[in-house]
């Protein structure tokens, strides 16, 4: 919600079961508006005591299943959250569909669940001992229903939503005192993944004292497990447990209306469907769409992205003396990654390469200005590296770059190549981008119903999961990280020529289609046209919004950013 006013937020929290953390959110935003809900109507009953003790007004509780929202209007949310509930769903997909479906377009998902949780083996042996028998009954929950790796992830994305980041921590849990009131409070918790089970073997008649033998099985616990720890005051917490985070969000799609400061977005290929599919991008088409108009454009894009290479250049290199590091950038475009990582390691030795000599100018420009004296600026194309010997550099770096080859696969094995053995390679690529949208609408516009040609630059050729994942594991190279982030364009103010800067920006994945129109002379007028839509798109202020300082932005754009080192083979000698 940062940058937004809260007064318009809504916030869902599902299976909040007392209210967390519903209330906690009330709290810290009290101009939103907070629904809490639960499937037992006692878990609300305690919510609404809560939220009527500590005097909160920004709440709504309510009975709800989390896989029926039926309650609630399609996009109504701005944020749904679900704080280690969805493991208690009978079935978490439909459960993530509701969610897709009353999440506003570009709204957000978060959701935690335990990866390891330390009390299941104490739960276990409680139930083994209520039962009577070595094989007890079948669990009617399971708080590690989705601790197998990558399978909430893949459900989220069946339900739509794009995996925005995944964190994982660990937390003890705090059980109680040392006093007998606190141990029976120490007991429920613990024995909360099996209670159904105890109060089903009681009711049944199965077991009637299943609940007094799990208890006295609890003391046996206490008195010699090392799962439990106390501190000087007596009280009891377990080892640290695991949980996974993850956030999530919806896209926008051609299914979604017309909002006032909401992005419309419509599929490109919805957008234009006689156009062809994109042709594959030849390096001297890529030279000449960043022309010497782009390469202000480019330099000028907020600096946020580049950081994620430089901090992940820092993580490979610490402890090492830097003075022996060798670094390559390619595809630096005007050299912004390359830049500040040249600045942040000041005695490592830093090459950046573009097949475009204008952008090697601009770098060799932005070199002499800021006073870098470890980097050099050359033109090489990434998908012939030749100019560079097998085994030369330490980390290669690669800052939204991959997306304007046509060989991707090509300049990936001439990384495995140039790397030395147990080298890294960093790259980052797009998975959603505002300024594709924005860039379609003008299209549309100055084609006027025509279809578009294909577009000389597809910003998204890397964004479907795992593509370059898979390309980059059939080089020969290991994986050893993948993060997701995001962040919004600082487009300009509103003066003339900030305005001139913030047009050349967010129509860099058309302008050479522009450039093309204009020459064969098929849309003589295509950038005066395109220029008269984007003042359009400005004005209605949907596709990018003003803030209170007069600052222009675009919506939140997504990006991977990857991770992957070279193995040591049998080829190698002398490593």
């Amino acid at each position: 919600v940062h940058d937004k006013s809260t007064s318009k937020i809504n916030i869902l929290d599902v299976a909040s079961g007392p209210g967390e953390p519903a209330l906690t959110l009330a709290e810290n935003f009290q101009d939103a508006t907070v629904y809490s809900t639960d499937i037992n109507p006692s878990m609300v009953d305690a919510t609404k005591a809560r939220v009527q003790s500590l005097k909160i007004e920004n709440v709504k509780a309510l009975v709800a299943d989390m896989e029926d929202l039926s309650d609630f209007e399609d996009g109504m949310f701005d944020l749904v959250t679900c704080c280690f509930g969805m493991m208690y769903c009978e079935d978490p997909e439909m459960a993530l569909h509701e969610i897709h479906r009353v999440l506003k377009p570009g709204g957000t998902l978060i959701t935690t669940f335990w990866d390891n949780l330390s009390i299941e083996r104490a739960s276990d042996r409680l139930l083994q001992a209520a039962s009577g028998t070595m094989a007890p009954p079948d669990r009617i929950t399971d708080p590690m229903s989705l601790a197998k790796p990558r399978l909430m992830e893949t459900m989220i994305e069946k339900s739509q939503l794009s995996l925005i980041k995944v964190n994982h921590g660990e937390f003890p849990l705090r059980l109680s005192g040392c006093d007998n009131s606190q141990e029976d409070y120490a007991f429920r918790l613990v024995s909360e993944p099996v209670y159904p089970n105890l109060v089903e073997l009681v009711e049944s008649g199965e077991c009637p004292t299943a609940i007094e033998d799990a208890k006295k099985e609890f003391g046996n616990i206490l008195s010699g497990c090392d799962w439990i720890k106390k501190n000087e005051e007596g009280d009891m917490f377990t080892v640290p447990n695991r949980y996974k985070l993850v956030i999530a969000r919806r896209g926008y799609e051609k299914c979604d209306k017309k909002k006032k400061n909401m992005l419309r977005t419509k599929k490109r290929l919805n957008l234009y469907p006689k156009a062809k599919q994109t042709q594959p991008v030849s390096s001297q088409e890529v030279s000449e769409a960043f022309d010497s108009v782009l390469v202000n454009a480019y330099s000028q894009i907020n600096n946020g992205p580049w950081q994620h290479v430089v901090r992940s250049v820092e993580n490979i290199i610490h402890g090492h003396d830097t003075s022996q590091v060798r670094i390559l950038d390619f595809s630096s475009g005007p050299g912004e990654a390359a830049c500040i990582t040249a600045k942040r390691f000041p005695r490592a030795s830093v090459v950046a390469t573009d097949v475009s000599p204008s952008m090697v100018d601009a770098m060799k420009k932005k070199i002499q200005s800021l006073g870098i004296r470890n980097m050099r600026a050359i033109v090489a194309d990434a998908q012939n590296l030749s100019a560079f010997q097998t085994g030369t550099f330490d980390v290669v770096t690669c800052s939204f770059g991959l997306s304007f080859l046509s060989d991707p696969k090509k300049a990936i094995d001439e990384v495995h190549r140039v790397l030395k053995p147990g080298g890294s390679f960093i790259a980052t690529v797009w998975e959603g981008i505002s300024i594709e949208h924005i860039s379609d609408e003008i299209m549309k516009e100055v084609m006027k119903g025509e279809p578009a040609p294909p577009r000389v630059i597809d910003n998204l050729s890397l964004a479907q999961p795992r593509k370059l994942e898979s390309i980059v594991e059939n080089s020969g190279m290991s994986i050893i990280n993948v993060d997701h982030d995001e962040f919004s364009f600082q487009l300009s103010g509103l003066d003339h020529q900030q305005d001139d800067l913030a047009f050349d920006v967010v129509t860099i994945p058309i302008h050479p289609n522009l450039l093309q129109l204009e020459k064969n002379g098929i849309k003589p007028n295509a950038i005066e046209d395109a220029r008269a839509a984007f003042q359009r798109i400005v004005s209605e202020g949907q596709l990018v919004h003003v803030d209170a300082q007069g600052r222009m932005w675009t919506g939140s754009n997504r990006f991977k950013v990857l991770v992957a080192r070279r193995k040591y083979e049998d080829t190698d000698i002398g490593y």
